[in-house]
């Protein structure tokens, strides 16, 4: 009995140990942050051309990255628009993969111009992140 009683707790604490080591980290992605990077980019900056007319605000499309983001640009909140209502010169989304909790690849576009971009998000544990291997260039 006595011995049982000694066996227990340690089962107990070996299987808390590996239950503890087998769970994954829970990575959250910072995908407002991330597009804001992208749109202040300086690869970006010559395309948007802000002193256009229809150019201000800078219209998004919510495609692959919904509306709830608060963006600024050119001292002004971003409009985030539909895929239906996104017309004129708009800047949309192509592709957001983020994978195995520390990269995402997106790809975007900017048709007003003929431009299409592509970009790494190198992110963190503490959810910050980091742009890389940035490339845009005309289509």
């Amino acid at each position: 009995m006595k011995n049982l009683i000694l066996v227990l707790p340690m089962l107990f604490l070996m299987n808390t140990a590996s239950a503890k080591k087998n769970k994954k980290t829970k990575y959250t992605y910072p995908k407002e942050a991330i597009v804001q990077s992208i749109i202040d980019h300086k690869l970006l900056q010559p395309f948007l051309h802000p002193e256009s007319k229809g150019r201000v605000p800078l219209v998004i499309s919510d495609h692959l990255i919904g509306k709830d983001f608060k963006l600024k640009k050119f001292n002004q909140p971003v409009k985030i628009v539909s895929e239906a209502e996104a017309k004129g010169a708009f800047l949309r989304f192509t592709s957001f993969d983020c994978k195995n909790g520390n990269y995402c690849n997106i790809a975007f576009e900017y048709l007003a111009e003929g431009v299409v971009g592509f970009t790494g998000a190198a992110i963190k544990r503490d959810g910050s992140h980091k742009l890389e291997k940035t490339d845009i260039s005309k289509k």
